[in-house]
């Protein structure tokens, strides 16, 4: 079996190949940014929800507290 000579890898390959793991690097840092976006969002959405359901709660709170007030008032007459 004859041996073929070797080759060497031409620096265009290398610069290629340079390349593409630059690349992917950027891809990878991209998507990675993306999602922590999304979690960053999510959190936002989260933390929206429960205010509002706070808000909800301080309002009901305060609606009975003057239903009670009322009746009592209406009580000691």
């Amino acid at each position: 079996m004859q041996r073929t000579p070797k080759r060497r890898t031409s620096s265009r390959a290398r610069a290629r190949a340079r390349t593409r793991i630059r690349t992917r690097t950027r891809t990878r840092a991209r998507t990675r940014a993306r999602a922590r976006a999304r979690a960053r969002a999510r959190a936002r959405a989260r933390a929206r929800a429960r205010a509002r359901t706070r808000a909800r709660a301080r309002t009901r709170a305060r609606t009975r507290a003057r239903t009670r007030a009322r009746t009592r008032a209406r009580a000691r007459v």
